[in-house]
């Protein structure tokens, strides 16, 4: 029974997992949970972005309301 081994391509170049040191396993679920991270941070800034907009245009149209009634 042959056993498959658990391979990871870094630069165009094919690893065997189980042959890398703690330090580059390390290294790489480092990268992968920071990789997760900026995206998780992507998505909250992109969420933000949508606030920004939908309140400036809420108080413009509160202003617009203000000035109208003053005149």
């Amino acid at each position: 029974q042959q056993q498959q081994s658990n391979v990871i391509t870094i630069d165009n170049k094919e690893y065997e997992t189980e042959k890398l040191s703690e330090k580059a396993k390390f290294c790489i679920q480092a990268l992968s949970s920071n990789q997760a991270k900026r995206q998780q941070l992507e998505i909250e800034i992109n969420n933000v972005d949508v606030c920004l907009s939908h309140y400036s245009k809420e108080l413009k149209k509160e202003l617009i309301d203000l000035w109208r009634s003053k005149i």
